[in-house]
């Protein structure tokens, strides 16, 4: 979790990852010479399988995600 969303005036996203767990797992795996590092369990559902929902559908899931951050 960063400041980005408050910075944004936005609510904080309870799913977010921590971003020290996250630059931790990512150092690690670059250290073993990963070339691609995807952290998350959604994350690597959304990266693998993302081409084969159709990008309509995906920018509406991506809008009501992000929709639910403004408060109000």
């Amino acid at each position: 979790k960063t400041e980005f969303n408050h910075r944004l005036n936005a609510k904080d996203d309870k799913n977010a990852y921590d971003s020290k767990i996250v630059a931790k797992k990512a150092i690690d795996k670059m250290f073993k010479g990963r070339r691609k590092i995807i952290v998350g369990f959604k994350v690597k559902l959304v990266y693998y399988f993302h081409h084969l929902i159709p990008h309509f559908i995906l920018k509406r899931i991506v809008y009501k995600s992000q929709k639910e951050k403004i408060k109000k």
